[in-house]
């Protein structure tokens, strides 16, 4: 039975290399249970995909934080799944990833807590995602008129004629 892989980040430099049958229940089980925002770095269906986590568990031990956790940056955490599945000679299906929402990491103590809700055309709907996709992360609608809000209080004022 072919099995997915995947790498699974808490922060920058915090990664979960896992097996899932169902690669979508188990990510909404991760992030129910997870205190941090989870993102889904890379996901790929291998046949051997137990012994490919376990090798890769084996590149990164020295990182090794608990269990399938380990202080690494996504690149390399993707790195030791691909040398692992070239040491096996196992062939990796990668897997699209984008329909799994990205969740902008955000440091401790910048939580959002005050929810704001404001009703808007079309237009302006297309202008946020503009900006979005100019922004490096993508980031999600709220967060981008977030960044273009502080942006914006930060410009010099011209004076207003009275």
């Amino acid at each position: 039975m072919s099995r997915s892989i995947y790498v699974v980040s808490s922060s920058p430099e915090v990664m979960k290399i896992g097996i899932a049958i169902r690669p979508e229940r188990r990510i909404s089980t991760l992030r129910t249970s997870s205190s941090a925002p989870l993102a889904v770095e890379f996901l790929g269906e291998c046949e051997m995909a137990a012994q490919l986590e376990a090798r890769a568990h084996r590149i990164l031990a020295q990182a090794n934080l608990c269990g399938e956790w380990f202080s690494v940056s996504a690149r390399q955490a993707i790195d030791a799944v691909m040398r692992a599945a070239a040491e096996l000679g196992c062939e990796i299906k990668s897997q699209p990833i984008g329909h799994f929402r990205a969740r902008a990491w955000r440091p401790p103590g910048s939580k959002q807590d005050r929810p704001f809700q404001m009703r808007v055309n079309d237009d302006f709907l297309a202008l946020v995602d503009e900006f979005r996709r100019g922004e490096p992360d993508m980031p999600s609608r709220s967060e981008a008129i977030r960044r273009i809000v502080e942006q914006s209080v930060t410009l010099p004022r011209k004076p207003r004629p009275r």
